[in-house]
């Protein structure tokens, strides 16, 4: 895939989706698959690489500010399905989709708190609930 970049970039492809993307100065995972931890590994170099965690960033990382931004791309998810049972446009449902993992993973990071552990503790809790 061409992003039209006249610098080369890393690409990190899904073999199974047929989909790559990639960034100037991104690390190169070519057709592998990421864990949690390494996704959250990835996404703690972007945000350095882009300097919000420096002293007066304009973006500042605090926890407050990322549920804020976790609320708001939750929210663009709604809207992607506004008045329909299905995206119109899914590659921009799966875009919105990703902002929102994505600053899951920085929340999580930035409260210290292993997501892994914690989404595999509440589906064994969920396992055991009854439902009705």
């Amino acid at each position: 895939m061409s992003l039209g970049l006249a610098e080369p970039i890393a690409h990190i492809c899904y073999p199974a989706h047929r989909f790559c993307i990639g960034w100037p100065g991104a690390r190169s995972y070519f057709h592998q698959f990421m864990n949690l931890q390494q996704l959250t590994e990835e996404m703690e170099r972007f945000v350095e690489a882009k300097g919000w965690n420096a002293p007066g960033s304009p973006r500042p990382q605090t926890p407050r500010n990322l549920a804020a931004s976790l609320s708001i791309e939750a929210a663009e998810v709604l809207e992607q399905l506004q008045w329909r049972d299905v995206p119109a446009d899914r590659a921009a449902f799966a875009g919105e989709l990703a902002d929102v993992a994505l600053y899951l993973l920085q929340l999580a990071s930035v409260c210290d708190v292993d997501l892994q552990a914690a989404i595999l503790a509440k589906l064994a809790e969920n396992h055991k609930r009854e439902w009705q």
